[in-house]
């Protein structure tokens, strides 16, 4: 698995890095690249992302192949890795991309301030068992169950749609789709930022 990320105060000026790496499934991560950049526009994406792919080739005289890519929900950074893996990867093996479910949930937790502490319950209860179901069949069960069952509250069916639309069928979070024995709760990449800012 291939994990991105972007992080700051690293630098007295500010600047963001960008840390690129590898985990296994032994949950084991491995640094490839740290880029410092001016800033996190589309156009350092795209030369951060193509330098350490042209760099990947060149060490080591091999076709770049990655399966998943996990990072944030920063549109320029997926738009920019979908567009660099469309021309520099394999057409067969364009890889999946996931979000943590740290994130997931940091980003529902701003949406739901609104429902009572039982109704968040409710909401969050039904987010575990799709995060935690064992494989896609599982997730469709957990998914429906879900569905169904925050259609029957008015506060809850406008969380539902959200949730549906946002984190089911949208472009991020499909974490559960990883294969076994791979991180599914965090990236390790944020474990590895955490190190560098203490």
């Amino acid at each position: 698995m291939t994990d991105l990320d972007a992080t700051f105060k690293l630098n007295t000026r500010g600047f963001p890095v960008i840390a690129v790496g590898v985990s296994n499934l032994w949950r084991q991560f491995h640094l490839v690249c740290i880029l410092l950049v001016s800033d996190l526009k589309q156009t350092q994406w795209e030369h951060a992302i193509r330098s350490m792919l042209d760099m990947y080739v060149t060490v080591t005289d091999e076709q770049v192949h990655i399966s998943y890519v996990m990072m944030d929900a920063d549109t320029a950074q997926r738009s920019d890795f979908e567009s660099i893996a469309v021309q520099c990867l394999d057409v067969e093996s364009q890889p999946k991309y996931m979000m943590c479910f740290f994130h997931v949930m940091k980003n529902v937790k701003k949406r739901i301030t609104y429902l009572s502490e039982s109704k968040k319950r409710i909401g969050f209860r039904h987010i575990y068992h799709i995060h935690y179901a064992r494989d896609g069949v599982e997730k469709k069960q957990c998914t429906k169950e879900a569905i169904a069952d925050w259609n029957k509250d008015c506060d809850l069916k406008e969380f539902g749609s959200y949730f549906l639309e946002q984190w089911l069928t949208g472009r991020f979070w499909q974490r559960v789709e990883t294969p076994m024995g791979m991180a599914k709760t965090n990236s390790p990449i944020e474990n590895f930022n955490g190190q560098f800012k203490q």
